[in-house]
């Protein structure tokens, strides 16, 4: 127990983490080692069962040595999109590659030794993507290949090509020299326009996201999830609470949001992975909270790794995170910004500091690598009126919904 204690708090401390770290716990917990391989096992064969598309070019380790060979191999991945030209679903290597590492852990990633282990493990690969070695011309080559990752949008380094092949004039002449770098790329000027920049009551994404849920908060703070609504037809009616003061714990604010309203948005790999404010007003709260990486994987009827974000699980209340809390200073009240990191997306970034205002459509932080959710809050006497028009989808500083007078 001892051992397993020290090497508990060594991951706690921020050590640098690897498979051989896996081992050290694994010596000391033969009974994690079992769990793990069980869960190998079954996640190859519910993927047969399933019938996972292109199965055979995933790597499927049966037991902990080839478990161990895996994640060296993952700690060293420099992310590529596949080529266009010559394999079906292209534009998701990316996320087959994370949801296949969380399927196959599907079965352990909850037991809280190996959970702890799975945030160092997540934290040291952030490590390797903020090295030069995590880009290189022809992963950064791949990105630019893919339309949906828009890369004419962004402020491009020397050298660079468009997916049509033209060299555009460079405008960001320092280049991006890691992964990290590029993934929290900007926008160029202009792209990303704030509507209803002097009407106080628009209210904007503060992110490119795909709205996904929004729920009520009743009396005592809570969310409650129906899993058998629209999306959900033919399975066992569940119903969860899920609360609001653990998820922004420690601002001050954890019952401010009583009768108020929850709203939850999605972004892809593929999107802007910076943040903006979605109103005016003062920071009154501001910080980044660490805690578990964490993906559900499921796979589709179209037999396609799939993380579906639903909010069904209340992943986003364990999950690492930022939290903003703003005040708009008049009859609206609070509004609160929660950036959720997803899967290998451990670092949430806050740039805000507490007493400052920040305008509507300001930045005030950035994801590093992968998918992320973005949670707002809002207060009952605001009264939030969700407006999305027919597209779910929308980039930084569109309109979204608006304070409305009761």
């Amino acid at each position: 127990m001892r051992k397993i204690t020290l090497f508990l708090m060594s991951i706690l401390l921020g050590t640098f983490v690897n498979a051989t770290d896996l081992k050290t716990l694994v010596k000391n917990n033969p009974d994690l080692g079992k769990a793990i391989e069980a869960s190998l096992l079954e996640a190859h064969q519910k993927a047969i069962a399933k019938q996972l598309n292109n199965i055979d070019r995933l790597i499927w380790p049966k037991n902990l040595d080839e478990y161990y060979l895996y994640l060296n191999d993952f700690s060293k991945w420099i992310p590529t999109e596949g080529d266009i030209n010559s394999r079906e679903n292209y534009d998701k290597e990316i996320l087959i590659k994370l949801c296949h590492f969380y399927w196959l852990i599907d079965d352990v990633q909850n037991i809280p030794e190996f959970s702890m282990w799975l945030v160092s493990f997540a934290n040291s690969w952030g490590d390797f993507l903020n090295t030069p070695e995590s880009l290189t011309e022809e992963s950064l080559q791949s990105f630019m290949n893919q339309p949906l990752f828009k890369m004419e949008q962004y402020m491009m380094p020397v050298g660079s090509f468009t997916p049509a092949g033209d060299k555009p004039i460079p405008n960001n002449a320092s280049g991006w020299i890691t992964f990290n770098q590029f993934f929290a790329r900007e926008a160029l000027p202009g792209l990303r326009p704030v509507a209803g920049i002097k009407d106080d009551n628009i209210i904007v994404s503060p992110a490119d996201a795909e709205f996904k849920r929004i729920f009520p908060i009743n009396e005592k703070s809570e969310i409650v999830i129906d899993s058998n609504s629209s999306a959900n037809i033919g399975r066992i009616k569940k119903t969860h609470s899920y609360s609001i003061p653990e998820l922004i714990e420690g601002s001050g604010y954890e019952d401010a949001f009583k009768n108020g309203v929850f709203m939850h948005s999605f972004l892809s790999p593929y999107d802007m992975h910076r943040f903006c404010s979605p109103v005016s007003g003062e920071v009154k709260y501001s910080t980044a909270v660490q805690k578990r990486v964490y993906l559900e994987v499921v796979i589709s009827d179209e037999g396609e790794y799939d993380a579906p974000d639903n909010t069904d699980g209340g992943y986003e209340f364990i999950q690492t995170r930022g939290i903003l809390i703003l005040d708009t200073g008049g009859d609206n009240g609070l509004v609160a910004v929660i950036p959720i990191g997803m899967a290998q997306v451990s670092s949430v970034n806050m740039n805000a500091t507490k007493g400052v205002s920040l305008y509507k459509g300001q930045e005030f932080g950035y994801f590093l690598f992968g998918g992320s959710d973005i949670i707002l809050l809002f207060q009952e006497k605001g009264n939030f009126q969700l407006d999305l028009g027919a597209n779910p989808k929308k980039e930084a500083g569109n309109k979204i919904g608006a304070f409305g007078k009761k």
